[in-house]
């Protein structure tokens, strides 16, 4: 790996001691063709390790001459070096170590290298580089500790070597208790072969030798107790050793414990941190003790709710068995209490039953890990127990409701919504937002949970078709400070998708550009709750006739796909960005593609349902499946939500005035959203255009021109006729900016006769036929004669073109005729 990276300027060899990574830089100088000179850190004293530095140089090259003066200095060094580097051509230096150098040293080095591209380090350290100069590009990371673990095969091979006489499941359990630590599975199975160890209980004591050795006599320092404090976090940071009750100024036994490889410093976000080897952590906390350790974690919990530190709080306060805190910390922020449920299912199982059934939020947690974990019917067990006990409590304390239950009333409606039970979400949810406010204007206990509560009210009425009463219910959400998850700007996501698909298109654009302007948390992009910014974006961009990029927006939803509620939406955006893009046929099988690959989730509501059906009525229609469209739309209820479908299979039926009966009292009879306005308007034109009612036509035309001017709408245009469309084009009332934005947008209808033009009288024959009456039955049922229905039928088939009496029925259901 070494060798591959040749051309960095700076090869980073890091991992904690005890990974074999002096070693591994020994061995690679020793057969490397490169021109190399070994030093190590041995000390801070940077005359000290210049002078070493010489040494190994005219180990190799006794003309070196030798660096002048004490101290050292930047300038006085590059001198040398240059002198060296000339007479001696390129040349790698391996430093051991370097995170023991002094930082006027290391500061030298990287300078020297970043300057004369023909010195180059390889460095061995047991943290990454810190310096200011160590920029990426500069310092390229080679070898982690990842590299040099042991993995359970390794373990095996050297325990074979040493002569172990262990089982492989044996040794696997060993790796797995090491972590992979080189030095640690060496030592243990060390111990084990001197011992002579057969079976995996008898490794323990070999284990427990092997940890008391490597802390050793830091275990005598006064300092030690630090060291045991510092166990109790995974990850330890420096500002916790008030909240541990530890002396902050014995934090110097950390970076001895780095050194013997105990565990290692990290950086993140400017803040250093500390981890130990699992295996040493085992044994501090061990030595530690089971209640110490406890309060320890009751006061960590603490210090993470102080710090916002939510997801750490909960599993800490689950160890500390402080169960107030956990209700606290629910409270404060449910959305990071969920991801660390999600993250470790397992972890409310050292919950107490007794704890359970007393606190009603904590058994509804307990609920969603068993959930997670596919234990459903636990799950509705514990869910059960909940709702009987908040309401047994509501009963005992006279019908007083409690935070409790409006926790247990928000899981019951957003159970129900997951389980597609939407004809019970309505009333769940009206109880909810009841409880909701009559328990806020009590107790402060809900204040930080006001924000989730209201964004999962605005997405169940999104889904139930209340797009309006989803916006102002964001709206009222109250402003919180700082925002740094990703669940912080979900709500802000659902507004900018609610704006876009009714059809306020410039307000959308605005609020977009505003929140791309903040500073987003980097993982918000990639997470579930940016998918409505996603669908925003893409809408936007159909709005602007850019179809190629709706792909592109909707991209980063693609890994939520077989998991998000949000599917019906997203294959709505995904059929549209294709129909406009190719064809209907094309949007049409993506419909069935997406659609199938959903057909294991349960039921979407019925607005939902309703907007899938009616897309894919349009996209039959689009593509010439008129009796197809006839078929599914006579199969639904009349809504606002099928209006426009309904109006346009109507229209290519050439039912022209049933057509502008079913757009008008849509218009009339339903609150709409400008987009489903403005669709209507123009399919109500077509309508009165082809009735020849040019008057009522101007006028529909009208209104759906002022709505695009006043909301931005543009995509819309694309269901019209060409022949509407260049009237439009050409009316002088047309304001100049929409003809130019939408004069070039695709036409997704051909608004042509669907079908041909049947008299009443073959109309009556070809349903004759359709129920397989004979020539004798259908000239008796019309008074007419045989020869007359023998005539009608020919010019059935004429107008049907057809060879076959299968056939005129075949075409017949296609158009939509019978």
């Amino acid at each position: 790996m070494l060798d591959e990276a040749a051309d960095a300027p700076v090869r980073l060899v890091c991992a904690p001691g005890g990974y074999g990574k002096t070693e591994l830089v020994a061995e690679w100088a020793r057969t490397t063709d490169e021109a190399t000179v070994w030093t190590i850190a041995l000390t801070e004293d940077s005359a000290a390790f210049w002078r070493t530095f010489e040494q190994e140089m005219r180990a190799t090259h006794p003309d070196v001459p030798p660096v002048a003066g004490v101290p050292v200095n930047d300038l006085r060094v590059a001198s040398w070096l240059d002198t060296v580097l000339h007479s001696h051509g390129p040349l790698t230096v391996v430093v051991d170590r370097f995170d023991d150098l002094d930082a006027d040293t290391a500061q030298i080095l990287l300078a020297r290298v970043a300057q004369d591209s023909r010195l180059r380090l390889v460095v061995t350290t047991r943290s990454p580089i810190s310096n200011p100069l160590a920029r990426p590009g500069l310092v390229v990371p080679v070898v982690n500790h990842n590299d040099l673990s042991f993995d359970a095969s390794e373990a095996v091979e050297l325990a074979s070597l040493l002569g172990v006489d262990l089982d492989e499941a044996a040794v696997e359990s060993l790796h797995r208790t090491t972590n992979g630590w080189p030095r640690a599975t060496r030592l243990v199975l060390e111990k084990a072969a001197r011992v002579g160890v057969h079976e995996w209980n008898d490794l323990y004591e070999s284990i427990a030798d092997v940890q008391h050795a490597l802390v050793g006599d830091l275990s005598e320092r006064e300092e030690f107790g630090y060291l045991l404090a510092a166990a109790v976090p995974e990850t330890f940071v420096s500002a916790q050793a008030n909240a541990l009750r530890v002396a902050p100024a014995d934090s110097g036994i950390l970076d001895d414990a780095e050194r013997r490889g105990l565990g290692w410093w990290s950086q993140n976000g400017g803040e250093r941190s500390f981890t130990f080897q699992p295996l040493i952590r085992q044994r501090l906390l061990a030595q530690f003790g089971a209640s110490r350790q406890r309060r320890a974690e009751a006061a960590l919990a603490e210090w993470y709710l102080e710090h916002g530190h939510f997801h750490e709080a909960f599993t800490t306060a689950i160890g500390a068995q402080r169960w107030d805190l956990l209700r606290e910390i629910t409270n404060r922020d449910f959305n990071e209490v969920a991801a660390a449920i999600s993250a470790d299912p397992a972890c409310l199982r050292a919950v107490p039953r007794s704890t359970l059934k007393s606190e009603p939020l904590i058994g509804l947690l307990a609920a969603l890990a068993d959930y997670i974990q596919g234990h459903t019917a636990s799950a509705v067990s514990k869910l059960g127990a909940a709702i009987a006990t908040v309401e047994r409590d509501r009963l005992l304390r006279r019908g007083t409701t409690s935070p409790d239950h409006v926790w247990t009333q928000g899981i019951i409606t957003i159970g129900l919504r997951l389980a597609g039970r939407y004809e019970m979400v309505p009333a769940a949810l009206r109880r909810f937002r009841h409880l909701f406010e009559s328990v806020s204007s009590t107790t402060p206990e809900l204040d930080h949970t006001e924000d989730l509560f209201l964004t999962e009210t605005a997405v169940t009425e999104l889904y139930l078709g209340q797009t309006g009463a989803a916006y102002e219910t964001l709206r009222r959400r109250p402003l919180r400070a700082p925002r740094t998850r990703s669940h912080h700007f979900y709500g802000d996501a659902l507004e900018i998708q609610l704006l876009a698909s009714q059809g306020y298109v410039d307000q959308a654009r605005e609020a977009l550009r505003e929140f791309r302007a903040q500073a987003l948390p980097l993982p918000f992009l990639e997470s579930f709750y940016a998918i409505p910014l996603h669908l925003a974006e893409a809408q936007l961009f159909l709005e602007e006739h850019e179809p190629d990029r709706v792909a592109d927006a909707l991209a980063p939803t693609e890994k939520h796909w077989r998991s998000t509620e949000n599917w019906p939406l997203l294959l709505l955006m995904h059929v549209d960005g294709v129909w406009h893009r190719d064809d209907a046929l094309a949007a049409l099988q993506t419909f069935a593609i997406r659609h199938r690959e959903q057909r294991h989730r349960s039921g979407a509501s019925a607005h939902l349902s309703g907007r899938l059906t009616a897309k894919k009525a349009e996209l039959l229609l689009g593509a010439g499946r008129i009796g197809d469209a006839q078929k599914l739309l006579s199969s639904r209820r009349n809504s606002p939500t099928l209006a426009a479908a309904r109006t346009r299979l109507l229209i290519l039926q050439e039912q022209f005035s049933q057509a502008l009966q079913t757009a008008d009292d849509a218009l009339i009879a339903a609150e709409l959203a400008p987009r489903e306005q403005l669709d209507l308007h123009l399919a109500a034109a077509t309508a009165t255009t082809k009735l020849s009612n040019q008057p009522s036509a101007a006028r529909h035309r009208q209104h759906a021109t002022a709505l695009a001017m006043r909301t931005g709408l543009r995509a819309p245009f694309a269901m019209m006729s060409a022949e509407d469309r260049a009237a439009l084009l050409d009316d002088p009332d047309t304001p100049p900016a929409l003809i130019s934005e939408i004069a070039d947008l695709p036409v997704l209808f051909r608004w042509t006769s669907a079908h041909p033009r049947l008299t009443q009288k073959e109309l009556v024959v070809l349903h004759d036929l359709n129920r397989g009456f004979t020539l004798a039955e259908t000239a008796e049922n019309n008074s007419v004669s045989v020869n007359t229905v023998k005539s009608q039928r020919r010019s059935l088939y004429k107008k049907l073109d057809a060879g076959s009496a299968e056939e005129v029925l075949e075409k017949a259901r296609h158009f939509g005729l019978i």
